[in-house]
């Protein structure tokens, strides 16, 4: 094997794994777009916060209002707080 066959083949693995990857992007690229289009949106509405207080500051954790796609109303509390409080009581949001 000389020279030139090793770069040969050197070029060859990287064209391959380098197509294997964009083939890998492609298929994830396509799922995410399909689940994208497949969510269940409704319309809610704030109707509270938790407040949290400690030594690095408060937090305010929106709490939402909304109806599920059979009409039962639910609710959920954010996975996040945010500070200074950000959205008012009553402010309307979309619920993914």
């Amino acid at each position: 094997m000389g020279f030139t066959d090793f770069i040969d083949s050197t070029i060859l693995l990287r064209l391959a794994i380098a197509v294997v990857v964009l083939a890998l992007l492609l298929i994830g690229l396509s799922d995410y777009r399909s689940r994208r289009g497949r969510q269940l949106k409704a319309q809610g509405a704030m109707v509270g916060h938790l407040h949290d207080k400690s030594d690095r500051g408060e937090t305010f954790t929106p709490k939402v209002r909304f109806a599920t796609a059979d009409g039962r109303q639910a609710e959920i509390v954010d996975g996040f707080g945010v500070s200074p409080r950000a959205l008012a009581i009553g402010t309307p949001l979309t619920v993914v």
